[in-house]
């Protein structure tokens, strides 16, 4: 499962858009109840991979790497499950549905988390 927490209103070809993902190791994947999440989230801070894999609306795919924690809420650490990347100039180059997923490795496990949805805006 993931948390995501990207700007309230994301548009086309924004630049400098922190996007931040929280990977929660959860048994049920429809399981959201926010009183367990930091017990629940994946320590990313021994992380040998972070990646957030970005379908866009035209169903293309594109690899964005990321990394552990966020430098602008202190408190989203990569030990409590948050990663984060800043988009960069043709980043978010079509308005409509993303599809976000991320790709981590740890110690011990690797592979694919949840995908959650955001739209870009025109």
């Amino acid at each position: 499962m993931i948390d995501i927490n990207p700007a309230p209103k994301i548009f086309q070809f924004d630049i400098g858009t922190e996007l931040l993902v929280r990977v929660i190791d959860a048994d049920d994947p429809f399981r959201r109840d926010d009183d367990d999440l930091d017990a629940r989230a994946v320590d990313l801070s021994a992380a040998s991979l972070l990646i957030i894999r970005a379908t866009k609306p035209d169903d293309s795919v594109v690899e964005w790497i990321a990394t552990g924690g966020s430098p602008t809420y202190p408190q989203r650490t990569a030990a409590r499950g948050w990663m984060h990347y800043v988009t960069l100039e043709d980043d978010l180059d079509q308005a409509g549905h993303w599809r976000l997923q991320p790709r981590i490795a740890v110690p011990g496990w690797s592979g694919r988390a949840d995908h959650h949805h955001i739209l870009v805006h025109p």
